[in-house]
């Protein structure tokens, strides 16, 4: 998702692994070239820039995870396996897990 008007977006970090070429497309078929910033495997986070020429990108803040509660609700929104416009909803049930084995099954 697009988190500043000048072009910088998050992805999952297994999506740009090894990419030579970085193809942005929005739902209304605008595509951009993009380049990786940064990226972190093990928290699966990338962050990718592209040029959007003058155009002003829509975009959606970050929020503060420091301000997350026990009970708020999590939402996850995004294009596995080639699907388009998924959306899962969620409760944040625990804070501070930084150490959990995601292949535990927890």
């Amino acid at each position: 998702f697009v988190i500043s008007r000048e072009g910088y977006i998050v992805t999952n970090s297994h999506v740009v692994e090894g990419a030579d070429e970085i193809t942005v497309l929005f739902s209304n078929e605008k595509e951009y070239k993009g380049v990786i910033i940064g990226r972190d495997s093990r928290t699966d986070v990338a962050v990718i820039k592209i040029d959007s020429g003058r155009s002003s990108l829509p975009a959606i803040p970050l929020g503060n995870s420091d301000q997350v509660r026990i009970g708020d609700i999590a939402i996850a929104i995004g294009n596995p396996f080639g699907l388009s416009g998924t959306f899962t909803l969620g409760v944040v049930s625990a804070r501070g897990r930084d150490d959990i084995d995601a292949d535990a099954g927890l």
